[in-house]
């Protein structure tokens, strides 16, 4: 399909105009024809590249992170595995779910999310945003800071500014997921835009902490988030790495 023509008319979902107006350009890099068979391999602390075709990600018992959103700035309530969901964080090409430590019930705390296969289901964790998900080629470290801080490129219609807002092409197809029933699925009335949830932007200058709750879920990294009158007032996302069952 060729999305070289006159953007005015809309780009199709997941694709954004380039800066000269002429082209839709995707958001994700690689097609399906350029994967590897069989899919890429990768372990605990490996940074996965951008790219849209399959891997394998092995994995211990608390490796695994994604964003999580203090939305309202009274801090989180998880849960530990036991207690917690069944979900694909890994997103490994079996699609096979793991028993995870979670959001509790009816929290107001939201997981950071993208559809990125534009299906209105956030399948795996490589729609949220962790260590799992494509992160750009100068990460260090495999986090989901490092994942969101692609989406500020000028190559994927960024402004390069240190954060995520709306100057950015991305901030309207991001979607903040609140599990209320705790089922580990994400249904339309659980996804939010941040505008709908009064969320402005959400800093890339993240802070390494060593917070670890009494489950053994490690808050590893956090950064700043603001509302739309410019206030932080204890808003944090942070990079969760979830305990998960043996």
């Amino acid at each position: 399909m060729n999305y070289c023509l006159n953007p005015a008319t809309g780009c199709p979902l997941n694709y954004f105009p380039n800066i000269e107006q002429t082209c839709c350009i995707s958001f994700f890099a690689g097609i399906p024809g350029d994967c590897p068979d069989p899919p890429m391999t990768f372990y605990c602390g490996d940074i996965v590249p951008e790219t849209n075709c399959p891997s394998t990600y092995f994995t211990d018992n608390n490796c695994n992170s994604p964003i999580l959103v203090d939305v309202t700035g009274n801090g989180f309530a998880l849960t530990d595995a036991v207690g917690g969901v069944d979900f694909d964080l890994d997103g490994n090409p079996d699609g096979s779910k793991e028993r995870l430590a979670w959001t509790a019930a009816n929290s107001d705390d939201a997981w950071l999310a993208l559809d990125r296969n534009g299906n209105e289901v956030i399948d795996s964790g490589r729609e949220l945003f962790g260590n799992v998900t494509p992160q750009p080629p100068t990460s260090a470290e495999a986090n989901g800071f490092n994942a969101l801080s692609s989406f500020d490129r000028a190559d994927k219609g960024g402004n390069f500014d240190g954060k995520i807002s709306k100057q950015d092409a991305i901030f309207n197809l991001l979607r903040l997921w609140r599990d209320a029933n705790h089922n580990g699925i994400s249904e339309a009335d659980e996804l939010r835009t941040l505008k709908q949830l009064g969320l402005k932007s959400i800093d890339l200058d993240y802070k390494e902490s060593k917070r670890t709750d009494r489950y053994g879920n490690r808050f590893k990294y956090r950064a700043k988030v603001k509302d739309t009158r410019d206030a932080q007032l204890g808003r944090w996302a942070w990079d969760v790495f979830l305990v998960s069952a043996p």
